[in-house]
């Protein structure tokens, strides 16, 4: 059986609540109540493991362990933008501001994994946080106007790294933590 895997760093609770109060006061005027991603599956992602064998999970989780040594991140949620495919809007993002350089951990990340087998990221690092799927009956004036909006003043410190399983359902996708490493302070 084969996992769906990811490894990210996961926000703090106050992030996460600073992120959706910034958002929330649009979820009226977007149309037919937009899903937008919750609270808790609110992340970084750092490297897209994809579907994985079960019997590599022993190797993947060794590699994730050697993580430990890397100091948290101080954060600051600076934009909103938009990716989508051709003229279609897709997806609702917040972008990141990280004080520190992560450069060094994507690194180690990708050297570790393609190791292993893992194909190498060969797009640049964009960090950002998935924040709505968007649907082609949302208000699309709607959501230009939260991209235009600025955050505000904000800073956080992420001390989590995670291995992710995402599981999809017809009701969406669900993350489970697999594993979980607290950062060196």
């Amino acid at each position: 059986m084969n996992r769906r895997l990811f490894i990210a760093l996961d926000l703090p609770a106050e992030a996460k609540k600073f992120l959706t109060g910034v958002i929330g006061d649009f979820s009226s005027g977007l149309g037919l109540r937009p899903k937008w991603e919750r609270e808790e599956k609110l992340h970084l992602t750092l490297k897209f493991l994809g579907d994985t064998a079960e019997e590599l999970l022993p190797l993947i989780k060794s590699k994730f362990y050697a993580l430990y040594y890397f100091k948290p991140f101080h954060i600051k949620i600076s934009k909103f933008g938009i990716f989508s495919r051709g003229n279609t809007p897709q997806i609702l993002w917040a972008g990141l501001e990280i004080k520190e350089d992560i450069i060094p951990l994507l690194q180690k990340i990708e050297k570790d994994f393609s190791a292993i087998g893992f194909k190498r990221e060969t797009r640049p690092f964009s960090p950002h946080i998935t924040v709505l799927r968007i649907k082609p009956y949302y208000d699309h004036s709607l959501i230009s106007k939260i991209v235009e909006r600025v955050p505000g003043d904000n800073e956080f410190m992420i001390n989590k790294l995670v291995l992710y399983e995402s599981s999809l359902l017809k009701s969406g996708s669900v993350y489970n933590k697999v594993n979980e490493i607290e950062l060196q302070q």
